[in-house]
């Protein structure tokens, strides 16, 4: 591939070998062009893999209290120390949890259920249910009074 400096095209080179076996094919230049663009393409695409097999898992709170947070693998050993211990020393900075985070406005963290209450529940409304009441007993709801 070649870039000309004053009109900033590309222009792409393929290998004459290349040329020479596809023009006995009867390819057209535009069908040649073309195939060469996916194959430049396909070796440009980033190759993506999983990074959760390159996490760690670590707690930085007590064995009763846990304070959850992932490491990179592929970090230098003394590195992720030095990052882990930083992390344990400044651990009371995080909110871990809903408790941890005083002084948020209500406005933004209040929602109105309109529930009608003779209406038998379904499947879903106990779903509903169960997860209200999870949220209930970790704190992170408040009984609101709406006009």
């Amino acid at each position: 591939m070649k870039t000309s400096p004053q009109s900033g095209n590309v222009t792409f080179v393929c290998d004459n070998t290349i040329e020479s076996s596809r023009q006995d094919e009867g390819e057209s230049p535009e069908a040649k062009a073309l195939v060469e663009l996916e194959r430049l393409i396909e070796q440009e695409e980033p190759k993506f893999q999983s990074m959760a097999e390159d996490l760690e898992v670590v707690n930085l709170g007590e064995s009763k209290e846990e304070k959850e947070i992932w490491v990179g693998k592929q970090m230098l050993l003394d590195l992720r120390q030095k990052l882990v211990e930083l992390l344990k020393e400044y651990a009371n900075v995080f909110a871990w949890s809903y408790r941890d985070m005083l002084g948020l406005d209500n406005s933004i963290v209040e929602h109105k259920l309109p529930l009608l209450p003779n209406v038998a529940p379904s499947e879903v409304s106990l779903k509903i249910k169960e997860e209200v009441e999870k949220q209930w007993n970790a704190g992170f709801l408040a009984v609101a009074e709406y006009p």
